[in-house]
């Protein structure tokens, strides 16, 4: 509809719901699977919203930071879990005294809520600019629509091995720290997951390098996959 009518009205939405579709189906998954304390659908909204938007907020903070610490250098692709990822962990900040949501599994839920959040803007964001091609004209007919599509199908479909699952794992570590910054900084299995978080991130941006861009993705997809399927393991859940 939004390529026959090239309607403005309808462009919110087509990004939105495009971008969302697959990680909401992913959290009602993750959630009627794997949560026994009974979190509350105000706190995954909530987590959500914050995800996409302190989470992205917070990141741009970090990059123009990067930006003005090292320059360009810092700004290559494979430098940004660097400041997404303490974005996206900062986004559950709001629960992390929560009384009740104390197990790792919850941290697990919610850190990959507040993740997924930021996926959907993200994507969303990378689907404006094709959209407004797709408005204004780009010398091809159709074209601007036509990338919008491959965007969002890519990303959407590719979403569940992103940026849920890298904010998951760090989020599950510093559950089971005890939800205290101190001493989750100091402890090994905290950096560990922040370490894998932030590699895993690299990898799949090393996908921008020409000839390794699906090598890249997949192998991080499947790393990340794996560790989190072993968080789950671990927490003492069914797999």
């Amino acid at each position: 509809m939004l390529a026959t009518t090239k309607n403005p009205n309808l462009a919110p939405v087509t990004l939105l719901a495009m971008s969302a579709v697959v990680p909401a189906t992913m959290i009602c998954w993750l959630v009627e699977r794997y949560d026994e304390t009974g979190i509350s659908f105000h706190t995954l909204a909530i987590t959500f919203l914050a995800g996409g938007s302190i989470g992205i907020i917070a990141a741009m903070i970090n990059f123009t930071a990067a930006n003005w610490i090292g320059g360009n250098v810092l700004l290559f692709p494979i430098f940004a879990g660097f400041y997404e990822e303490p974005a996206k962990f900062f986004a559950t900040f709001w629960r992390w005294r929560h009384p009740r949501y104390d197990r790792p599994m919850d941290g697990l839920i919610l850190g990959t809520v507040s993740g997924l959040g930021f996926a959907v803007a993200e994507t969303a964001g990378y689907g404006f600019g094709p959209a407004i091609m797709g408005f204004v004209g780009s010398g091809v007919e159709g074209a601007g629509f036509s990338m919008l599509l491959i965007i969002m199908l890519e990303r959407g479909l590719a979403s569940p091995f992103g940026h849920g699952m890298w904010t998951g794992i760090i989020t599950a570590a510093y559950w089971q720290n005890g939800r205290d910054l101190g001493r989750a900084f100091r402890a090994r299995s905290f950096v560990i997951a922040c370490a894998w978080a932030i590699g895993l991130h690299a990898l799949w941006n090393a996908s921008a390098i020409p000839y390794v861009s699906w090598f890249a993705i997949i192998t991080s997809a499947s790393l990340t996959a794996w560790q989190y399927h072993l968080l789950l393991v671990a927490k003492g859940y069914r797999a």
